[in-house]
């Protein structure tokens, strides 16, 4: 699996983690997926929830669903933080990209974004039918815009 990630979605989402007012912050990942294979991550939604621990809320069910039918831009991932240094999915996070993955019934991608000490970490895992795979950074690509 190869990831092309936008520098400027990649700088927003750094910034955002790292100096939210909430525990933790996240969203969904937009995009497309070529027939080669390759994602690429072109927007985000970041949720409003206001909480301290990130659930992925949006105004209703419809919102998702109108993104991943659009051809264009569907989606293709969840972002979200943790912060001192947190480096592993909790369970309620793996409960919440097995379900976005299971409407797909394609790999989506898992960004977690680590904050300790003003420094963001980019965690990235596929996740397929309830598994969780690491992805070394070699499948990240950067593209500049």
């Amino acid at each position: 699996m190869i990831i092309n990630f936008s520098s400027t979605i990649y700088k927003k989402i750094k910034e955002i983690a790292l100096y939210s007012d909430k525990a933790e912050c996240g969203g969904v990942l937009l995009g497309n997926i070529k027939e080669n294979g390759i994602y690429y991550i072109t927007d985000y939604i970041e949720s409003k929830a206001k909480s301290d621990e990130f659930s992925l809320v949006f105004s209703s069910q419809q919102l998702i669903e109108e993104y991943m039918t659009k051809e264009a831009v569907e989606i293709i991932g969840l972002w979200h933080s943790h912060i001192l240094g947190c480096d592993y999915l909790s369970n309620q996070d793996k409960r919440m990209l097995n379900y976005i993955q299971s409407i797909k019934n394609k790999p989506i991608i898992s960004v977690l974004l680590v904050v300790e000490s003003k420094k963001v970490q980019l965690i990235f895992h596929k996740v397929y039918c309830q598994q969780f795979v690491l992805l070394d950074e070699n499948c990240i690509s950067m593209e500049n815009e």
